[in-house]
This record gives structure tokens, C-alpha cells and sequence, in this order.
């Protein structure tokens, strides 16, 4: 498994062209034979080098700026905050040693960590915490920090301690602090020094167990173990991380040894990897896939007419008219899970609360209901890549499901960066026109550190990736912020997962579960409800 060859064979990927066929179209589908099967689990001397293959590039490098999910690949191998998210998400000291909470809980004082230092042998001051806080509450920097509006200040009380003062006790306070890219410590000093945020984004330095050796946009980039790093050092010396978008590519590259490791593996080539000796890990994630609809705009920019998206009864009309079950068996392979808008493991699920079921008549219906009997016209902004795996093919499938009840739609689809900052509504200046009427996206209700946290992101001034506003659903959210009850706590979050089922704030698919296929010598342990790909979870047997 030592060859590295330049090219790969092509495989199409026929598992969402079934669906199409079955919709409403004959689609053919054509593939070349898998490569010979990977040498057995012998015991091998673990390498200096380990090679990673991924479905998108990291469109930012700085902590300062970064967004979006594409850059867990890359925060936590450079970066650190305060606090530190183990495994199972439990928060664990990082560049904080110890803290304490106030009675009250409305503010949580870090002791620094003695000793730690940037991979440039700057030590980690005090006042890089400060500078790092301030920049994520800079309303310039159009930050998507909807769950720390609450989050007022950091005080400097001393050398070695900085005090978080929050709004109100917020138990997911240290999971989110752990857990937040704007967080993460950078140098002041250096990142002034060099000029500024160009300049970081080109040379970015962290207090992590790696650092950045080499970036080649859109190809990938190079990591080298940190030395000097405070912590246990990761096993791996040198991490390579090869930008591979097409699917069937970055499984051939697996399969021939050209990579080591993958995360969002293919679903349509799992059998096939599992055949020739791969691990392969499912881990279900902690956001759904879901279609964003635009409820703000009045009117449709391309006719002036009312827009059709307001009506909750289109809203509904969409969600009946898409087979959820049929995607993820024939475009996914079975990996997803259908959910309504919470998880099984959140507080105040509710198992009342299914998805909408898959009813064509009842969504022309609905649209006849609402005036439409003819149907309307829209456009669909769909994901290239693989933020998440074969999001182009879920997508253009959705797609043909609407326009078969009478929802028209066309699909553009957009690369990664484009499709952010359409779809964020701060990254576009809050311009409710800029996604219309329909995108591809992602929602964290399901997941989230504590109900009212994971709930706020559908508030009417919060909602920077929903594109709604009920202010009926936010006297309800009011509730929530100061009920000590716990059973009333849960009665409150089943109601506004009802009404945000009911209204249909946006379309939720299914959840999305990441896999990771990897070398049969490779051991790794996936932080749960992740795509993280960190590198000091990873061994070799």
C-alpha cells in the first residue's frame, strides 16, 4: 500500500439517478471495477506521514473569520480555546487549567494555562483572550454567534485570570466556549505585527498540535506536529489533507493508497470499501439537512407578485411532497435518519412529533388551498461538493419531487464559499433578497448544548440561517430563558418544536450522519455529533 498513483479511475455514482428514474425520468448509470483488495491488519510500524482525503477546501484559514462547518477540518489541529470539547463533547481544561463558576452563574473566571505557547514560541498571554472575544463581538465582522449574544464581556482581572460575564446562567456555556472557531486564541501581538487579517489568513498560527506547512487552494494543505505543543503530542508527524471533491475519486484514492483516511466518505461505496478490508465509522452528526425557505421577502423579485413562501400552506405543501424515506435509502445507501426537528438524545424531544409523510395529493392540495392550482415557480440554491456528502444529488432529487406537485423549481447550484454566503443571512448584510425562495442548508436545533440555545436560532432577530420571523414562536422562546422547572422547561420546548414543525420554518430532510473510512491500521475516535477530523484522536496499530 506504499503506491501513490497521479491518476484514479472514474466511477458515476448511480445511487441518486435510481431515485431520479424512480420519480420521474430514465437515467442510465456506468462504473469500472473496484481496485484490488487492501492487504490484510498486519502489525506495521505506524508512518511519520498520514494522508487524508476530503471533499472541500477550507475557505478560510484565520480563526478570526473562519465560517461555516468545512472548517472543523482544519480549527481543531491549530487552534484552541479556554476550554476543551473531549470525545463525547464533556468540556475539559485547553488553554484555561481550572475555572469557577459564580453562585448566580453568570460568570465563569478562567485560570490560564502556565507554560503554553503558539507554534511561533510566543507565549499565550492574557490579553490574546480579550483581543479574541472582542473580534467575535465585532458586528463588522458579520459573525454567525447567534447562541452568544448573551455572552457580554471579557475582564482581565489579572495575569493569569480573565472573567466571562454572560446576560443570564447558561448551562451550555462551557460546551459552546469549547466548541465555538471565534474563540479560538490567536497571538495579538504576531497577528498585529504582520499587518493584519490578509496577512493571517495567509500565515495563520494557533497553540494547537499542528501547524501549517503548506496551502494550495482548492488542492489542500500540510500540517507538521508542533513540537513544542504543552499537551500529549499527537502520533502522526506530518498530516497531508487532499482536496479530492468527487465522490467515486476519493474512494478510488483509498482503495489504490493514495490517501490513508477519509471523512464524509461516500455512502454508495461503503459495501464496497467494507469488502475490501476499510473501517468504516457512522457517526450521526449534530445538524440536519434541511431546505431553507424565504418568509421575509413580501414579494417575488422576478414577478412583483405576493411571495408564495409566506403562506404556510405552501410551506407544508413542500414538506408532503418529498419522499424523505426514498432519499436516504436510494440516493444516501440508508445513511440518515429521518427527524422532524429534534433528536432522540435532546431535551424535550418529543416522540409525538414525526416527519411530514410522503403525500403528493395532499401537497397539490395544499397549493390549491393556497391559490396556486397551477402551480408556481422557484429557484432552488443547492451545495456543490462535500460539506455534505452528495448534497448536488439530494438536492437536484428535491428539486424534481417539488416540481412534480406544481413547485417548479430550477437548481443552482453554487461551490461552498458562494452557497455560505448566500445562504447567512449576516454574511449578506441581513438582505433578505439574497436567498430566494429556496436553499439548501443546515440547521443545529436538533443537537443543541441546552434547549433555549439550540431554540434561539429561530428567533425573528436571531435566525441568521433561518429566513423567517413568528413573533408567536418567540413569546413562547421568552418563556424558556427563565423557567427552573425542568418538567416545565420540556413542556416549553415541545411546544416550539411543534410550532416550528406546524410552520414549516424551513423543509428538515434527515439528519446527516458523517462516515469515516479509513486504512485498517488506522485507529480513530470521532468526537460525537462531528465531521472533525482531529488529528490527536488518531493512532495506528
Amino acid at each position: 500500500m506504499n503506491a501513490r498513483p497521479v491518476a484514479y479511475g472514474f466511477m458515476m455514482h448511480a445511487g441518486w439517478l435510481a431515485l431520479a428514474l424512480f420519480i420521474m425520468t430514465a437515467l442510465g448509470s456506468a462504473g469500472c471495477a473496484a481496485p484490488a483488495k487492501q492487504e490484510g491488519g498486519s502489525q506495521t510500524p505506524p508512518p511519520e506521514e498520514i494522508r487524508i482525503g476530503v471533499g472541500d477546501d477550507v475557505p478560510l484559514f484565520s480563526a478570526l473569520t473562519t465560517a461555516g462547518g468545512n472548517s472543523s477540518l482544519l480549527t481543531r489541529d491549530i487552534y484552541e480555546s479556554l476550554v476543551s470539547p473531549d470525545t463525547n463533547l464533556k468540556p475539559i481544561p485547553g488553554l484555561a487549567e481550572s475555572w469557577k463558576v459564580s453562585a448566580d452563574g453568570k460568570s465563569y473566571e478562567f485560570k490560564l494555562r502556565k507554560g503554553a505557547t503558539y507554534v511561533n514560541g510566543d507565549p499565550v498571554v492574557i490579553e490574546d483572550v480579550a483581543f479574541v472575544f472582542a473580534n467575535a463581538k465585532d458586528p463588522k465582522r458579520n459573525t454567525n454567534l447567534v447562541p452568544q449574544k448573551h455572552w457580554l464581556r471579557a475582564e482581565i482581572v489579572d495575569r493569569e485570570t480573565v472573567r466571562y460575564v454572560l446576560d443570564w446562567p447558561d448551562p451550555g456555556f462551557l460546551r459552546s466556549l469549547g466548541d465555538s472557531f471565534r474563540h479560538h486564541l490567536v497571538p495579538q501581538k504576531y497577528y498585529e505585527s504582520i499587518g493584519g487579517e490578509d496577512a493571517f489568513e495567509k500565515a495563520p498560527i494557533g497553540s494547537g498540535p499542528y501547524k501549517v506547512v503548506e496551502r494550495k487552494v482548492k488542492e489542500g494543505w500540510t500540517l507538521e506536529r508542533y513540537e513544542g505543543y504543552w499537551g500529549n503530542k499527537p502520533l502522526f508527524k506530518r498530516a497531508v489533507f487532499k482536496v479530492i471533491p468527487e465522490p467515486s475519486t476519493r474512494s478510488a484514492a483509498l482503495k489504490v493508497g493514495e490517501i490513508d483516511f477519509s471523512n464524509n466518505f461516500p455512502p454508495s461505496f461503503m459495501a464496497d470499501a467494507e469488502k475490501d478490508g476499510f473501517k468504516l465509522l457512522k457517526n450521526p452528526s449534530s445538524n440536519t439537512v434541511s431546505i431553507r425557505i424565504n418568509k421575509l421577502r413580501e414579494t417575488d423579485p422576478a414577478t412583483g407578485k405576493p411571495n408564495p413562501f409566506r403562506d404556510k400552506r405552501v410551506r407544508q405543501a413542500m414538506a408532503y411532497a418529498i419522499d424523505r424515506d426514498a432519499i436516504i435509502s436510494r440516493v444516501l445507501s440508508g445513511i440518515g435518519e429521518p427527524v422532524a426537528i429534534q433528536f432522540p438524545e435532546d431535551f424535550g424531544y418529543d416522540p409525538e412529533l414525526k416527519p411530514f409523510p410522503y403525500d403528493p395529493n395532499k401537497a397539490k392540495q395544499l397549493l390549491a388551498d393556497a391559490g396556486y392550482k397551477d402551480g408556481i415557480d422557484a429557484t432552488f440554491y443547492g451545495l456543490l461538493g462535500e460539506r455534505v456528502p452528495l448534497s448536488k444529488e439530494v438536492g437536484e432529487v428535491v428539486a424534481q419531487y417539488l416540481t412534480a406537485v406544481g413547485i417548479r423549481t430550477k437548481v443552482v447550484n453554487e461551490e461552498y464559499a458562494a452557497w455560505l454566503a448566500r445562504t447567512v443571512r449576516g454574511s449578506s448584510q441581513g438582505k433578505p433578497n439574497e436567498l430566494y425562495p429556496l436553499g439548501y442548508g443546515f440547521t443545529y436545533v436538533g443537537g443543541g448544548a441546552t434547549p433555549y440555545q439550540a431554540f434561539r436560532e429561530l428567533r425573528c432577530e436571531d435566525m441568521n440561517t433561518k429566513w423567517t420571523c413568528d413573533p408567536e414562536f418567540d413569546k413562547v422562546h421568552d418563556q424558556l430563558m427563565t423557567e427552573s422547572d425542568p418538567k416545565k422547561a420540556e413542556e416549553i420546548t415541545r411546544a416550539l418544536a411543534r410550532r416550528a414543525h406546524e410552520e414549516q420554518y424551513l423543509t428538515v430532510l434527515y439528519r446527516n450522519v458523517t462516515i469515516y473510512a479509513m486504512r485498517n491500521q488506522v485507529q480513530f475516535t470521532p468526537t460525537v455529533q462531528s465531521q472533525y477530523v482531529e488529528l490527536k484522536n488518531m493512532g495506528w496499530k
